[in-house]
């Protein structure tokens, strides 16, 4: 497995409580990018206003770095 794929399986753990869908399969997450340990995400709540955002944002943030090999973590809010 890549390091790409170890993530997008980290991601799936993440949970949207009102689309009862994780944020993967849900669509949320819009690019994953993983080169020599810096990992750029690129991530777009379902609404501009979400509440929600910074809840996702610290769960990304605490799902994968704590994966091995992750060295930098970039996420963008779309």
């Amino acid at each position: 497995m890549t390091l790409k794929d170890n993530i997008m399986d980290k991601l799936r753990n993440i949970v949207d409580p009102h689309l009862d869908e994780n944020i993967v399969d849900a669509g949320l997450i819009k690019d994953v990018k993983a080169d020599k340990g810096v990992v750029s995400i690129v991530f777009q709540p379902t609404s501009p206003y979400c509440p929600m955002v910074s809840y996702f944002t610290n769960e990304i943030e605490k799902s994968v770095k704590s994966l091995k090999g992750v060295k930098k973590l970039k996420i963008k809010i779309e």
